[in-house]
């Protein structure tokens, strides 16, 4: 019975260690696609005026390529996306990852991912690559001939990706952008919607005016609600965290405290003011006022990748030797969609009672983003960044 016993002990203890042991690999995955985020924020808002994409999907999607990546391909890879741990290691984090984020938001948002691998239909690839694809992100080669029918190429991706995203994003690839030397092509489109955990009251939203950075203004549509938020402020910025139904997401905005203060803040915003926003918010009776807004973002990642070092990939040379033993391949480009739109509706009744919360508490706050701010959408658990954006004008998308 004593040898039982001992041999039980040692099973769990080491069941223990597995499993801290993958917490800590997951939480350090996630703290390099932060980073990435950062990187690649700075790269997209430089070419944009509104914006929205997902760090977090580039980097799992990307992770696709990464495994059938060799040599000077491969260390592109790792230096570029922050890939810590070999292929197999981190498609097997980005697979619990997304696991544990459906989960976390079962029933309560959508959050849906469409990779696919679009490849020219006469190369063969390694059926390890399939299969790997196929286990770790139950996606598959799509094969196309981009050869003889490169716009009826681009219709049949274009039609995929809209269906996949209910229609929301649409034209992700352009007229005449695919040729008949294309030869993968790799598309990226997230779609995310979810209720306001509690609604903003429809009877306060209203027209006002936006200020923009160049000292002009427009007209936006703004919900208001009051209530209890995390909050806080300092000498530059506001920022508040407002939840989405379910409490695990969240969108964290950063408002600064004059009209032309985003360029400052897009110049700081990094891994360790983005930590210091977070332990820094505290439950605070917040009067808010956003715009409504609705952003489709659609662009190529080839130039904005490139630019941050990852050139391999996409050079003739390029070595995808585990991809296909048969064939010389090189990534053509990747393209990335990403849909966000927010108005009222939310998961719990407004508070009807908001107005007489203000009256009864006068040390309250205003957060009014009728200027250009930055948002961040992120899961609550883990601090993991999902999605982020900046708006500059409201009403353009």
């Amino acid at each position: 019975m004593r040898k039982i016993f001992l041999a039980m002990f040692f099973f769990y203890s080491i069941s223990i260690f597995a499993q801290k042991s993958s917490k800590s690999m997951d939480n350090a995955v996630i703290r390099d696609n932060n980073l990435f985020a950062f990187e690649m924020f700075f790269k997209l808002s430089a070419q944009r005026h509104n914006l929205f994409f997902s760090p977090y999907s580039l980097s799992s999607a990307l992770a696709m390529l990464y495994a059938g990546a060799e040599g000077k391909t491969k260390q592109q890879f790792q230096k570029v996306l922050h890939y810590r741990y070999n292929a197999d290691t981190m498609n097997r984090i980005f697979q619990r990852l997304n696991s544990e984020f459906r989960r976390r938001c079962f029933d309560t948002a959508q959050i849906i991912l469409s990779n696919a691998f679009w490849a020219q239909d006469s190369i063969r690839f390694n059926n390890s690559y399939r299969m790997m694809l196929k286990n770790f992100h139950n996606t598959e080669i799509r094969p196309i001939d981009f050869k003889q029918s490169p716009e009826n190429s681009r219709k049949t991706i274009n039609s995929w990706i809209e269906e996949s995203s209910f229609g929301k994003i649409f034209e992700l690839l352009p007229p005449k952008y695919l040729t008949d030397y294309t030869q993968l092509v790799l598309t990226n489109a997230i779609y995310f919607h979810s209720k306001w955990s509690i609604s903003f009251n429809e009877s306060r939203t209203k027209e006002a005016p936006f200020y923009l950075s160049d000292g002009k203004k427009t007209v936006s549509e703004y919900i208001s609600q009051t209530g209890y938020y995390k909050y806080n402020e300092n000498n530059t910025e506001k920022f508040i965290e407002i939840p989405f139904q379910g409490d695990s997401i969240s969108m964290l905005i950063i408002l600064p405290k004059t009209a032309d203060g985003l360029s400052k803040i897009e110049k700081d915003f990094s891994m360790e003011n983005y930590d210091f926003w977070n332990i820094s918010l505290y439950s605070q009776l917040v009067e808010i006022s956003i715009p409504k807004f609705m952003i489709t973002s659609t662009f190529s990642m080839l130039k904005t990748l490139q630019s941050c070092g990852l050139n391999a990939p996409f050079e003739n040379n390029a070595d995808f030797k585990p991809l296909s033993d048969s064939y010389k391949v090189h990534l053509s480009d990747m393209m990335h969609g990403a849909y966000v739109e927010v108005k009222e509706a939310g998961f719990k009744p407004a508070l009807t009672v908001s107005v007489d919360l203000k009256n009864e508490n006068s040390d309250y706050f205003t957060f009014n983003a009728n200027r250009p701010f930055l948002f961040v959408i992120k899961d609550n658990a883990t601090q993991a960044i999902l999605f982020m954006g900046c708006i500059k004008t409201p009403e353009e998308n």
